[in-house]
């Protein structure tokens, strides 16, 4: 697992992440906090051909790396193990975010896709993404695979 030893804070990381986002489109940046630690990044790009803001949100679902983490003892986890592995998870899911947010900037810099298809998973409605969008309604949006020609 990328970053698994990753010793910068999250809010080093989290203020990175702001600066690759202002430099790239966005014109507004806020955090969700759950349970005192950000949970969430939305920020607002401008869309010139509708003359709108869109939201995107970057969630953080730590429960994934937590097991990963975890499944390295063999044993019972006492809690101040437990602990330590869920402050990693933090540290290491927000360089994740960083790492990838660098790279897709890269991507569209370098005119190998465009702003829009990379985040178009991530568009936000207040509720919902896009993604939970399309899954919500099984998927039937995805065309279906043709046998060549």
């Amino acid at each position: 697992m990328k970053n698994y030893t990753s010793s910068v804070p999250v809010e080093i990381t989290v203020m990175r992440i702001e600066k690759i986002l202002a430099k790239n489109y966005a014109t507004q940046v806020a955090k969700e906090y759950k349970n005192g630690e950000v949970h969430a990044l939305t920020f607002s790009v401008h869309n010139p051909t509708t003359g709108k803001d869109s939201r995107i949100r970057l969630p953080v679902e730590k429960k994934g790396i937590i097991a990963a983490l975890s499944n390295q003892y063999k044993r019972r986890i006492s809690a101040s193990t437990k602990a330590r592995i869920e402050a990693q998870a933090n540290r290491t899911v927000w360089k994740l975010w960083q790492d990838w947010l660098e790279v897709q900037m890269s991507l569209v810099e370098m005119e190998q896709a465009e702003f829009v298809q990379i985040f178009l998973p991530y568009f936000w409605d207040g509720r919902r993404s896009y993604y939970e969008m399309v899954k919500g309604d099984g998927f039937k949006m995805l065309p279906e695979a043709k046998e060549p020609k």
